[in-house]
């Protein structure tokens, strides 16, 4: 694209805004204006006419809001690239047209917004205390794990006979209130373990003793705490029917153990004990990581982009909807104002973040910092082929972990024992 001459003003706003008022000589778009219309009557039928022959008057009276909206289309991006560029200014979102004024023989007026990010000082960022929580792991959290896999990996065999505590109840389910149906955000058909509170306290017991095929009419009050506002507290009938009576079957350790791929319970206590050792780092990492998020957080105040807060929250938001549908629940149970929070607050410490890591202590992604990341994912996924997982490094992934890997090495951490 060629110069254009043009004047433009930029005035900073708040909350992370630019202003950009962009005026253009009406000479400097005219034979653009010209070209769109000549493209626009190449493709446009009318009857009378053949295509292309329709007369340019015609053309300019039914499309001229088409034409000037694709001269916007075409032009602005690359002029407002020019001016950011001039003035070294970065939008960390795509910015918005708030308005133009467009008039045959006149200038043509934009009114640009663009966030950036914000101007602040760094305060202390090193010698942070934290602390991770050191918890010890006994013979009898082994043994644990293995029944926890047995159950996780038991059968549900019908039963004959009525539903005992410890059983399963393969359920049709129907709640009303005042003769209304009430939709509680999960499958009418659902599975219910008798003796266990589940999702609904207190449900199991009206059901134990049931059989297969019987039908049950009763009252339940929902709890006090429950997730829907309308429904805390409040007396609903219930109609359930009891299609099938389960028992659970448990696998033996050693099934679980080849099921595995280990050839003895030995080994599988062996991998266990590596595995809770790796969950219980994890878990440490993730809490002095989260515990210098909220220093930082809490040491440097200023505003944040609302674009990027809300392309986050849309993210999360939808990540959420997709796992609770996957679940069969009903994600009108998303508290949208707890998203909300939590997405400004990534996006609070990911400018953080990015200036420790860009202006402070130069930290960048290196081909060998890539290898490592591929040689982790080929070992945890036993991936042979390695173009697969090419595809899947994140530099944005690897250059925060080093950054939190600086972070901690600077930080004064101190461990204490778990309750």
């Amino acid at each position: 694209m060629t110069e254009l001459n043009l004047d433009y003003t930029i005035k900073s706003k708040p909350k992370c805004v630019v202003q950009v008022d962009v005026d253009i000589p009406w000479k400097e778009i005219e034979v653009k204006l010209k070209n769109i219309f000549k493209d626009i009557r190449k493709e446009v039928r009318m009857d009378g006419f053949r295509k292309g022959n329709v007369p340019m008057g015609i053309i300019k009276e039914r499309y001229t809001p088409d034409a000037r909206a694709e001269l916007i289309r075409r032009n602005v991006p690359d002029i407002l690239e020019d001016i950011f560029k001039k003035e070294d200014i970065n939008p960390v979102t795509t910015p918005q047209i708030e308005s133009y004024d467009f008039k045959e023989g006149k200038k043509l007026a934009l009114l640009v917004k663009a966030e950036v990010s914000p101007e602040f000082k760094l305060k202390k960022y090193t010698k942070l205390k934290v602390y991770k929580t050191e918890s010890k792991f006994t013979e009898k959290d082994i043994n644990d794990t293995i029944e926890n896999l047995r159950d996780r990996n038991a059968a549900l065999e019908v039963k004959e006979g009525a539903a005992q505590k410890g059983d399963f109840a393969l359920t049709r389910m129907q709640v009303f209130m005042e003769g209304n149906e009430v939709k509680l955000g999960f499958p009418r058909e659902r599975l219910i373990e008798i003796g266990e509170d589940g999702f609904l306290p207190g449900l199991g017991d009206k059901i134990k003793g049931m059989k297969g095929g019987d039908t049950k009419e009763f009252t339940y009050k929902f709890p006090d705490d429950y997730y829907k506002d309308e429904l805390k507290g409040k007396e609903a009938d219930f109609k359930v029917e009891v299609k099938e009576v389960k028992v659970k079957k448990l696998p033996d350790s050693e099934d679980i153990a080849k099921s595995m791929g280990l050839e003895s319970v030995d080994k599988l206590k062996e991998n266990i004990r590596k595995n809770i050792k790796a969950q219980q780092e994890n878990r440490q990492n993730a809490e002095v990581e989260n515990q210098i998020i909220d220093e930082l957080i809490e040491r440097h105040d200023f505003e944040v982009p609302e674009g990027l807060v809300d392309e986050k929250f849309k993210a999360k938001k939808k990540q959420m909807e997709s796992y609770i549908q996957t679940q069969g629940g009903d994600p009108s149970i998303i508290e949208e104002d707890k998203i909300r929070v939590q997405a400004r607050k990534d996006v609070k410490a990911g400018i953080i973040l990015s200036k420790i890591a860009e202006e402070e202590e130069e930290i960048k992604v290196a081909d060998e910092d890539r290898k490592k990341e591929e040689d982790n994912l080929a070992k945890m996924h036993n991936i042979k082929d390695r173009s697969k997982i090419k595809k899947n490094i994140n530099d944005n992934k690897i250059l925060t972990d080093k950054i939190f890997d600086f972070l901690k090495e600077k930080a004064k951490i101190k461990t204490k024992e778990a309750k």
